[in-house]
């Protein structure tokens, strides 16, 4: 499931940003969330994003480490501000999205496969997570 939206970036030069939200029912507590780099959309920086995480963040506030998601303000509760820290800089990106596209893309996730329903196969997850991007074994 896929959706195309667009974000702003917060800081001293916002500026629109293509967005598209990502989730793969086969590996339904992950969202992700994806910025295309160029055009051909050949590139693009990908987050991955808990499912439960997004949704608690569209509601109030929710994330303590790297991603956190939240209202934008009791004055603009119809955006989202998703907070991504880049792990090599420890620097903050802040990217404001309509939260109706957030809630409707979720609605729809957890409609596919609801709320403590999902099946994690382990050891896909265990060879994701071991897996170090080829060469020797």
């Amino acid at each position: 499931m896929i959706r195309q939206t667009t974000c702003l970036s917060a800081g001293e030069a916002a500026t629109v940003h293509p967005l598209e939200l990502a989730w793969d029912a086969a590996d339904p507590l992950v969202l992700t969330l994806r910025f295309p780099l160029d055009e051909d959309d050949d590139l693009a920086i990908e987050w991955a994003v808990a499912r439960d995480l997004a949704a608690r963040g569209v509601a109030s506030w929710a994330g303590d480490g790297d991603v956190r998601i939240r209202i934008a303000s009791l004055a603009l509760p119809h955006l989202a501000v998703i907070e991504l820290r880049d792990a090599d800089t420890g620097k903050w990106g802040q990217f404001l999205i309509r939260r109706e596209d957030l809630e409707a893309f979720l609605a729809a996730t957890y409609e596919a496969v609801p709320a403590g329903t999902e099946a994690v196969d382990v050891d896909h997850a265990l060879a994701l997570l071991l897996d170090t991007g080829g060469g020797e074994g």
